[in-house]
């Protein structure tokens, strides 16, 4: 392409020099003529001089003329070369893609497919060439490509199942796109399919495991209520039998105390067990990390997509792959902090549950720790216009586990998402840390729905939530969250959290933890 360029600079070059000779030979013929004939007075030898002057203009010209078109010929040889090269070139990048791809005309009816589209549809380019997108998608596929053409879903990865050839169910992501040339006339539409078969089984296996889950606690949980039916009812029993068996009083006091102590060790060992099960598989307090790094994944992905398009029409420009590069790169670093944050609450599940906390100490800062969390939850959280106002001095260093204080603000986070501006579309989080000598002092308060009083008393006790079966999702909600908070506080920053609230106005949370200094 660089030498087209130069090719094209040197052909116009040769236009300018032969338009610029053209001129000044015309100028020199009439000027000449004129001093000649102040010279020259024989008109036979005038004549003679300007036919040899005429000659040799006309053959001059001629020369540049032939000169032209040579370089003409030789620059659209060379345009064609780099055309069939270039062609060849996206040529392979189309049939070797990771995706599938496949070219509709106007009318949805295929006119290219690639290797990846081939093996998806189990249908050979022949083959597929006789089809059209009716054929392919068969259910819903007039809706989708209604929508498609009126603008809907441009651009949207949707969902859909359909039978390839072979008779197999397969389950795809496809993302239809418009194609147009440089002058943005539509050439044809471009479908983007993702075979998901996997992901697709392991998702329908998680469900069954969060609706087998759900099925345990029921069950679990109509079996606590028959065995304390059946202890009230042996109790009343007893009271009954009291009057006749008075001689047994003694015995019988011991038999209702024994119960009791059993009933009491009941319900702890049926809310450890409900625990223990839920610690293993428990998504709720790693759901927010998780699902920054998939969404962060997830604009990966799109961002490619719009690149990969740019780059097969020929418009991706030197600026905009350093555009995607850049953002590639802070995407990664987000997914990679999120992953590890996400191991790190793992642990600290398994360390909630166990009482036994090993997690290492160090100087944090508190301002860049507070930015990294909600850098980590920015993918969740901006789905909402939330404005932060934080209040931290920027050189207010402690020593302490990091990890504790990240487990607390992404829950008082997420439960202002979700329980806080839940039927808003904004609102305002304050969040104020402040050292007093070995104190640390945290203020966090959102402009939400508050609390209603006859829930503030339950707030910090395991499993109790504002949300109902029906409301929550999966294993989200639960009502574990406030209980951590305040167990990690107590129990091992050695601190205490105090609700402040009310209805239509706010949430706020004073908590008070004792820090170290950090050695230098």
């Amino acid at each position: 392409m660089k030498n087209t360029k130069e090719s094209l600079k040197k052909y116009s070059l040769a236009h300018r020099v032969t338009i610029i000779y053209m001129v000044f030979g015309v100028l020199w013929i009439m000027l000449s003529d004129k001093f000649l004939s102040f010279v020259i007075h024989d008109i036979e030898v005038m004549a003679y001089i300007q036919t040899i002057k005429g000659n040799l203009y006309v053959i001059i010209t001629g020369a540049l003329l032939w000169f032209l078109i040579v370089m003409g010929l030789k620059q659209i040889n060379q345009l064609h070369d780099e055309t069939v090269a270039s062609e060849a070139k996206y040529r392979g990048y189309f049939e070797q893609g990771f995706i599938g791809i496949i070219l509709f005309n106007d009318d949805m009816k295929v006119i290219d497919s690639n290797v990846k589209a081939q093996h998806i549809f189990k249908y050979s380019k022949e083959m597929l060439l006789t089809m059209d997108a009716n054929a392919l998608l068969t259910k819903d596929a007039d809706k989708i490509i209604n929508d498609f053409k009126e603008g809907n879903n441009l651009g949207k990865a949707i969902e859909i199942t359909f039978k390839n050839h072979s008779g197999e169910n397969t389950h795809t992501l496809i993302s239809l796109s418009q194609i147009v040339d440089e002058d943005g006339n539509l050439k044809h539409y471009a479908a983007f399919i993702q075979e998901i078969n996997e992901q697709k089984k392991y998702r329908d296996a998680l469900l069954a495991l969060n609706n087998q889950l759900e099925q345990r606690v029921i069950e679990r949980t109509t079996a606590f209520d028959k065995t304390n039916q059946a202890l009230k009812k042996s109790l009343q029993e007893q009271e009954q039998m009291s009057g006749q068996l008075e001689m047994s009083n003694q015995s019988l006091r011991e038999t209702v105390e024994h119960l009791n102590k059993m009933q009491n060790r009941l319900i702890q060992t049926e809310r450890m067990t409900a625990l223990g099960n839920l610690v293993a598989s428990l998504t709720h307090e790693i759901s927010t990390p998780v699902g920054a790094a998939m969404t962060s994944g997830t604009f990966i992905k799109e961002k490619t997509v719009k690149v990969n398009e740019s780059f097969e029409s020929g418009k991706l420009t030197k600026s905009e792959f350093h555009e995607y590069v850049a953002y590639l790169n802070e995407a990664t670093e987000i997914i990679h902090r999120n992953l590890n944050h996400a191991a790190e609450l793992m642990s600290n599940f398994k360390q909630m549950a166990a009482d036994q906390t090993q997690m290492e100490a160090r100087c944090t800062n508190m301002r860049e720790q507070v930015d990294e969390i909600l850098l980590s939850l920015k993918p969740v959280l901006k789905r909402k216009n939330i404005d932060y106002i934080i209040k931290i001095d920027p050189t207010l260093e402690v020593t302490m586990i990091p990890g504790y204080m990240t487990q607390i603000f992404n829950n008082l986070l997420t439960n202002s998402y979700r329980h806080g501006f839940t039927g808003r579309s904004s609102g305002q989080i304050t969040i104020k840390i402040e050292r007093d000598e070995e104190t640390l002092k945290i203020l966090y308060e959102d402009d939400g729905n508050g609390i209603k009083p006859e829930a503030q008393e339950n707030l910090f006790k395991p499993f109790f939530s504002t949300l109902t079966r029906e409301t929550r999702d999966g294993l989200s909600g639960i009502g574990l969250g406030l209980y951590i908070i305040k167990k990690i506080i107590e129990n091992n920053l050695n601190g205490k959290i105090v609700l402040e609230t009310e209805v239509g106005k706010y949430t706020r949370y004073l908590i008070e933890v004792n820090v170290n200094d950090c050695k230098r």
